[in-house]
């Protein structure tokens, strides 16, 4: 079958099909990723969710062609790996600090060229058999997708409610109030801030903000990010080994943040997801924030 979009209208948002993913390689004998010639690089998925658009003059065909069937249409979109070393027993956490710089310097020119055609350029890594990964090797990835997907249309929905209310940004006050409690803040540098927030869903969740407001990866510096976010996993590794990172960015109108989710809710101890959290998307943290952030620089 073809990837396929449908439109869930209870939630109002989209689900991916792509039922090519149950062909990946469950942990292979010989890596893919080690005999890589430059790192780091921006690979073609081999088992892409989403499918690139064809030649320009077949758009110009029948939009209807595009419809799959009556509830759902083609999932256009680009999938990448991004390998970030050729050091297959590495992570970002051990890495150089000039090879990770390195690493986003690529995500910034992924996303400037991929947000040229696509609505949203989602960068991200899977870590650890926690996660579900199948391959070892140090890397992550990249869905550019034609549509927002419903986490980033909440967060720039109260973005832009708070905005209209306060005439202020959201994240640069929440910034503002970290700082000034100061029992969540995990890591700060020159242009940024790591803490737990204190609506963490996860009990050991970790955002990023720059201090500077900008929409977008491309404009903040490369070298800082690389220093908050290796002294942030390292700290996030000494309760477990998995996580998930993500960047949530728009081309513009946002503020620009990294989230971590390390799936734990205690050392070593899985938190998985029960009926309320699944079932009505309400999370159960058994650890409240300022205690999450106060083990984590203790570790």
């Amino acid at each position: 079958m073809p990837k396929e979009l449908r439109y869930n209208p209870l939630l109002g948002e989209w689900v991916i099909y792509a039922d090519n993913r149950e062909e990946r390689p469950l942990f292979p004998g010989e890596c893919p990723f080690c005999d890589v010639e430059e790192v780091p690089v921006s690979l073609d998925n081999r088992y892409p969710s989403l499918s690139e658009k064809k030649e320009k003059k077949e758009k110009k065909e029948d939009k209807n062609k595009e419809k799959i069937s009556e509830k759902g249409r083609k999932a256009d979109g680009k999938c990448e790996v991004i390998i970030y070393s050729k050091d297959h027993d590495t992570k970002i956490s051990s890495m150089k600090m000039e090879e990770i710089a390195k690493v986003v310097d690529l995500w910034k020119e992924r996303y400037e060229l991929l947000s040229k055609k696509y609505k949203t350029v989602f960068i991200f890594e899977n870590r650890g058999k926690e996660i579900g990964v199948t391959l070892e090797h140090p890397h992550g990835q990249i869905y550019a997708m034609n549509f927002y997907p419903p986490m980033l249309v909440n967060e720039r929905k109260n973005y832009h409610k708070y905005r209209k209310e306060k005439g202020r940004c959201l994240f640069c006050d929440l910034i503002k109030h970290e700082k000034e409690e100061g029992k969540r803040i995990l890591e700060e540098n020159d242009t940024f801030l790591s803490f737990v927030p204190y609506f963490a869903r996860w009990s050991f969740e970790t955002h990023i903000y720059p201090k500077e407001h900008v929409s977008n990866i491309c404009k903040v510096d490369s070298f800082d990010l690389a220093s908050i976010l290796k002294d942030s996993l390292k700290r996030i590794e000494k309760i477990g080994e998995g996580y998930i990172f993500c960047l949530h960015q728009f081309k513009d109108d946002f503020h620009f943040h990294l989230e971590i989710y390390p799936p734990y809710s205690a050392k070593n101890r899985i938190k998985y997801r029960g009926g309320v959290e699944t079932g009505s998307g309400t999370f159960i943290n058994s650890i409240f924030p300022e205690d999450s952030a106060k083990m984590l620089r203790d570790l």
